[in-house]
């Protein structure tokens, strides 16, 4: 009897380490752009160059629990957003004013504040991206209708993102408590903007791959 108890107490010990585990990794996403019918084709080709450019062609997500890392290639340039939540820090890397050389801006409010949510509704089905079956949740607000498809076995923390407004991170992090694999964003013409993952990898991050660049400037610009 003294054995069947251990056992069900170390496998339960297990149950729980996992249950409280968050996904570690990087994750690459692609954007995909689509038109309604009947776009001509000079149109849709200046409308996807100039949305790739300033939404950004590609995405790299890196995150351990109270730290992640964006990255978005917009043309030539990439933006970069950093978060340590230990050190309540948030950091957006940036041209300085004037200048080629680079800083990095730490704000202490909420950033780039997303559109007020009217309506968000979860789908009945799953869906497949990469290997994953992904449930969705739909979040609707006065631009557009984000379908968010995100797998439950990629958790993660949502206060994390407490004070990333953008693209409704904050809500999809407190929605759906993972990592989200593709995101839609479908216009009031039709048109429609996607971040699809393209690569998962799961594993330790390295110090470097969550921490500022070394040598560059910050400026607190929380109280400007």
């Amino acid at each position: 009897m003294k054995r069947i108890s251990l056992f069900f107490v170390f496998v339960l010990s297990i149950i729980t380490a996992f249950a409280g585990k968050t996904f570690e990794g990087v994750i690459t996403y692609e954007a995909q752009v689509e038109f309604p019918e009947g776009t001509p084709e000079s149109k849709a080709h200046f409308m996807k160059d100039m949305m790739l450019k300033m939404g950004g062609s590609e995405k790299t997500i890196y995150y351990a629990e109270g730290r992640y890392k964006f990255l978005t290639v917009k043309g030539e340039e990439t933006e970069e957003i950093l978060l340590n939540v230990a050190e309540k820090q948030l950091l957006l890397l940036d041209k300085k004013y004037g200048s080629e050389d680079m800083v990095y801006k730490a704000k202490g409010t909420n950033w780039r504040a997303g559109g007020v949510v009217k309506k968000m509704e979860h789908g009945k089905e799953t869906a497949k991206v990469l290997d994953h079956d992904c449930k969705t949740v739909s979040i609707e607000d006065a631009n557009s209708t984000l379908v968010v498809y995100y797998d439950e076995k990629m958790p993660l923390t949502p206060t994390d993102f407490d004070r990333h407004n953008m693209e409704h991170f904050k809500v999809i992090a407190n929605e759906t408590k993972s990592i989200p694999l593709r995101w839609d964003a479908v216009m009031p013409d039709g048109t429609k903007i996607s971040f699809v993952a393209t690569k998962i990898e799961e594993r330790k991050l390295k110090e470097d791959e969550l921490a500022p660049k070394e040598g560059v400037e910050i400026q607190d610009i929380s109280k400007m």
